[in-house]
């Protein structure tokens, strides 16, 4: 198999298509991608702020925590 075979089996594009076919299906997986990343970044944050309020009572230095907490998300899921 080719390399263009191999790239057009993961654009799932047919065969015939043309080079700008390619870069259109790349520029619109592109642009899926950093929207998946912000939601996955906005999640972050509202799950970071979830579990500041819920522990609100014991969290002296939210700023650090809550960098902390982004921090071990960030890591974990690399929004």
């Amino acid at each position: 198999m080719n390399l263009r075979t191999e790239i057009l089996q993961g654009l799932r594009l047919p065969g015939t298509a043309t080079d700008a076919d390619i870069a259109e299906a790349l520029r619109s997986q592109t642009a899926e991608l950093e929207t998946l990343r912000n939601r996955c970044q906005r999640l972050s944050e509202s799950q970071a702020e979830s579990d500041l309020e819920r522990f609100a009572d014991v969290i002296t230095n939210r700023d650090v925590v809550r960098a902390q907490l982004l921090a071990n998300r960030d890591a974990r899921w690399r929004c």
